[in-house]
């Protein structure tokens, strides 16, 4: 199994250094131990739309059983947000986001001394 958005691969790319990723059969673990209260950071990441809203949630808590926030990320692009029947039920709030990619080189940028801009 692996990612599918670019969104996902870029935020566990950012995070490496401090985030750990274990697969399970149809989503991912990702944990920062060193970071336990960092909600983005300790999330399930389901790669279908597989298990109704409560199986999900009691997912995420068997993986984080004292964890004080539910953080859950469908890695589906262009995911239609009226699919995902029950999470406001639970008392849930679905947030979707986008991510912006570089379609070409970076422009010529004045920096202070010291700093630089790469791809």
């Amino acid at each position: 199994m692996s990612l599918r958005s670019l969104a996902m691969r870029s935020e566990l790319l950012t995070l490496s250094g401090i985030s750990h990723l274990t697969e399970h059969d149809g989503y991912f673990v990702q944990s920062t131990p060193t970071e336990p209260d960092f909600w983005m950071g300790n999330q399930l990441i389901m790669s279908d739309v597989i298990l109704s809203a409560p199986e999900t949630f009691s997912t995420f808590e068997k993986h984080f059983p004292d964890a004080s926030n539910r953080s859950v990320v469908w890695d589906i692009p262009n995911l239609d947000p009226l699919k995902m029947h029950g999470v406001g039920d639970l008392g849930y709030t679905l947030d979707v986001f986008d991510r912006m990619t570089l379609q070409g080189s970076l422009p010529d940028a004045v920096m202070p001394d010291g700093m630089s801009v790469r791809p």
